[in-house]
């Protein structure tokens, strides 16, 4: 948990990296620019991740094109992007899951790969689970848990993953940790989609990524991570409401290549800024 938490800290230091000197980018972008994300296509990430798209070509020049490719906890996008030209014209939407991964796992990339664009958000993740599932909050979560144990399943996209780290913290702050098992999918819809066919008992997710099941009555929540309650479901309580200090959080952000050219660098910093603002 040490290295984790430490990871986290580095992660925060990465993104907040300073700025390099104005320069206008002369002949860029020329085409379309893509962003990895490295998750599955109707996950939270790749949700989230769309509303970087309207107003974009008006602020770059040139549209954002979306592509995902999930695999390994993040670590196969990441390490995807890392190995393109640093020609501006693939980014990395990075979440928790990049400064973790090297720390837990074989990866085909260094943090020190990349260059920080900006921070596009952060969010919170929640535990959700079917409508018809026997516990409707945290303490009757436990209580299952401990009454059950071992047999409490609950799904992420992947270890590594920023979601499997949101969830693994909030089932170690629940004091369950070792009473349950965490298994991983390749994307979060899929965990989704294995929760309401009743093949897995929860799912760490952000709430973009169920909120049609949530307000379908599909799925409820039994926590949410973080300080704050979601505005999109503001009867569902936080974690520390509850009495469980489950407060991490997940930030999302833009990278690119560490050989990018300076003046794209910079190019795509201002215009992040703006994107963010329309």
């Amino acid at each position: 948990m040490r290295r984790l938490v430490l990871s986290l800290a580095i992660g925060i230091c990465f993104l907040a990296s300073s700025m390099v000197t104005p320069v206008m980018a002369a002949k860029y972008p020329s085409k379309p620019i893509e962003v990895i994300v490295p998750y599955g296509a109707g996950g939270g990430s790749h949700l989230a991740s769309e509303l970087l798209v309207p107003g974009a070509e008006e602020v770059f020049g040139q549209p954002l094109k979306i592509t995902t490719k999930p695999g390994a906890g993040g670590s196969l996008g990441a390490t995807y992007v890392a190995k393109q030209k640093p020609d501006g014209y693939k980014l990395l939407y990075a979440t928790l899951a990049l400064p973790i991964g090297p720390h837990i796992a074989k990866v085909g990339y260094q943090v020190s790969d990349f260059v920080a664009i900006a921070r596009v958000s952060n969010i919170a993740q929640v535990i959700a689970v079917s409508k018809d599932a026997p516990y409707n909050n945290a303490k009757e979560f436990i209580a299952y848990a401990k009454a059950h144990p071992g047999e409490l399943t609950w799904a992420h996209p992947g270890a590594g993953s920023s979601l499997n780290f949101l969830g693994a913290d909030a089932m170690f702050r629940m004091g369950i940790i070792k009473d349950v098992k965490g298994i991983p999918f390749k994307s979060t819809a899929q965990g989704v989609a294995a929760v309401l066919g009743g093949h897995i008992n929860a799912v760490s997710t952000f709430v973009p990524a169920i909120l049609e099941n949530l307000k379908s009555g599909d799925l409820k929540v039994i926590g949410v991570s973080g300080t704050e309650r979601v505005p999109e479901i503001p009867n569902a309580p936080t974690f520390q409401e509850q009495g469980y200090d489950a407060l991490l959080t997940s930030w999302r952000g833009i990278v690119v290549q560490k050989d990018t050219p300076p003046e794209i660098v910079d190019f795509l910093r201002k215009g992040f800024a703006n994107d963010r603002q329309q």
